[in-house]
């Protein structure tokens, strides 16, 4: 009866990413290059390389086409709606939870395995990215698939069992070198953990030929891309993104920005820190590990803790790089969940974890917090409801010093599965709910170009990067207007100051009189309002929505200089 439950509760987690899928409109950057690569493949584009009609060239076509293929494959199927471009990613979300599942059966109880696949179903990055068509979430189901097909290896005896494991490893193997450069080599860090725990080559040889017959498999789409786009191609399997700066993301907080994305996702990742800390003292490295689960434990430990250090430590930052550490930590914060009675902490240690904990909750729940932190608003009253805990914590700790430590691991628990409720439920309201993306209002902009019959208008941006100017989210709905799949039609993409207004730019374009000026409005709300102003001086308003100000032909002159 157990088991029946728990294959339900799989089956309600798998369908929580698909929850009102459909809704809100493509997003810009790498869900609607995607979509419009696997639009030109529909349409009878490149199978095999889409550069020559892609957006920006390469700029958006280097990565390996394999799900940019199921992608289109799904609009095949359902049609070029949101639910095909968003189908891929929600399905192997959905595979995830099934595989954690399976994973952490064979390292903790497997009526508590089921507590992996809640942890990763309630952590937000994951769940909004699940829902978008990008390739994140795939690439590391494909990790997820690798790294229990290698738990079943390393338990097989006989060389005819072992040689079955090695094909499907090579194959998921091949499938993620198939969709992603560099960061697609992760599952060889297992190969390598399991290589110095059976201290012989001959026990994973059938892995190793099968890696080496991947490659080879793969190699012929680089080796094609290469010998076409040369240096341009070349350079780009060179981890740019570890040593420099790529699209202008590098933020301000440095080396904590993963660790701040953590504490935003899901709380209860912080157990993954706190595992890996404890893991140091050898009393308690016996009770996270025995000789049954040491492989797994082991590698998942190095997997989260090599991940968490290479992107902390790379000058790239991007919000969408902590799903590859996000697997590995919920598979480490689940076993120390599991364990927390075992550990017998004194009361000092499950005071500082219910602590930090509490902080990490608030943060979660609360995140204008970090703001007024920052700002020093209210910073007294938000510490209120901590300290207040804290206190009532360390005032029974000098009353009942012997009990403490036992009723202390029990409200931990018991607030870790309270919080694991309330997640979820916000995760499922979340979904079901008619969110909107960050861009929205695309769809009523290229409605209105057309209804207009203009055949060329101004796009007008405020440039984070140089690639900012080709409007994907446009394009998809105009129909590749922005790509010049359209030779009748034409758009002028002109820029200004990322934070700030380029008045002779903004006087630049009265000479082109007869184009409408679509605007992308930034998130300074200060800066657009200044922008929009200037433009009412030559042009009237037509659309103004979340994303967009659209502003039709030259009818006024200015009225003022502006000073340039």
């Amino acid at each position: 009866m157990k088991s029946v439950n728990t294959y339900i509760a799989l089956a309600l987690l798998f369908a929580i990413p698909f929850l009102n899928l459909s809704y809100g409109e493509i997003q810009p950057w790498d869900e609607a290059l995607y979509a419009i690569r696997a639009k030109i493949i529909l349409s009878g584009g490149s199978f095999f390389d889409q550069t020559h009609q892609a957006l920006g060239g390469l700029y958006s076509s280097t990565e390996p086409p394999l799900f940019v293929w199921l992608m289109s494959l799904s609009m095949w199927i359902f049609g070029e709606v949101n639910f095909s471009v968003r189908f891929v990613s929600a399905f192997s979300s959905g595979c995830a939870f099934v595989l954690l599942f399976f994973i952490c059966s064979k390292i903790i109880q497997q009526k508590r395995a089921i507590l992996a696949s809640l942890l990763l179903s309630i952590t937000l990055c994951w769940n909004s990215y699940s829902r978008l068509g990008m390739l994140d979430i795939f690439l590391n189901t494909l990790f997820l698939a690798d790294f229990l097909i290698l738990i079943y290896f390393n338990e097989k005896r006989l060389y005819s069992e072992k040689r079955k494991f090695a094909v499907l490893f090579g194959f998921f193997f091949l499938l993620g070198l198939l969709t992603k450069m560099n960061v697609s080599f992760i599952p060889i860090l297992f190969l390598i953990v399991l290589y110095f725990q059976k201290k012989s080559f001959s026990e994973i040889k059938y892995l190793v030929y099968a890696v080496l017959f991947a490659i080879a498999l793969a190699s012929p789409w680089y080796l094609y891309m290469i010998s076409i786009y040369k240096d341009v191609y070349w350079n780009s399997l060179l981890l740019p993104h570890i040593y420099s700066v790529v699209e202008n993301n590098d933020v301000i907080l440095g080396p904590f920005y993963y660790l701040n994305q953590f504490a935003a996702a899901n709380s209860l990742l912080l157990f993954s820190f706190i595992l890996c800390l404890i893991f140091l003292f050898k009393k308690y490295r016996s009770k996270i590990i025995n000789e049954s689960n040491s492989f797994a434990v082991i590698t998942c430990l190095l997997w989260f803790i090599c991940s968490f250090l290479i992107f902390s430590l790379a000058r790239t930052r991007m919000h969408h790089y902590t799903n590859y550490m996000i697997p590995s930590a919920i598979i480490l914060a689940t076993i120390f969940i599991e364990k927390i009675e075992d550990f017998e902490f004194s009361s000092k240690q499950i005071f500082f974890i219910l602590a930090v904990f509490t902080i990490c909750i608030f943060r979660q729940f609360f995140p204008a917090i970090s703001t007024m932190i920052k700002s020093g608003v209210y910073f007294r009253n938000i510490l209120i409801i901590p300290l207040l805990i804290s206190g009532l914590f360390f005032i029974f700790s000098i009353i009942h010093p012997k009990k403490i430590g036992i009723y202390a691991s029990k409200i931990l628990v018991f607030s870790i599965y309270s919080v694991i409720g309330f997640m979820l439920l916000k995760i499922v309201t979340t979904n079901l709910h008619e969110n909107e993306g960050n861009f929205d209002g695309a769809i009523e902009v290229n409605r209105m170009l057309k209804l207009s019959k203009v055949k060329s208008f101004i796009y007008l941006y405020h440039e984070h990067t140089s690639a900012d100017s080709l409007a994907p989210q446009l394009a998809w709905y105009s129909d590749g207007w922005t790509c010049g799949w359209q030779p009748d039609k034409s758009f002028h993409p002109v820029s200004m100051p990322e934070t700030g207004i380029d008045y002779k730019k903004l006087k630049s374009i009265d000479s082109l009189e007869y184009d409408y000026v679509v605007y992308l409005l930034p998130k300074e709300k200060a800066v657009a309002e200044m922008v929009k102003r200037d433009l009412y001086q030559t042009r009237n308003p037509i659309i103004v929505n979340k994303s967009y100000a659209v502003f039709g032909m030259k009818v006024y002159h200015r009225k003022h200089a502006i000073e340039l």
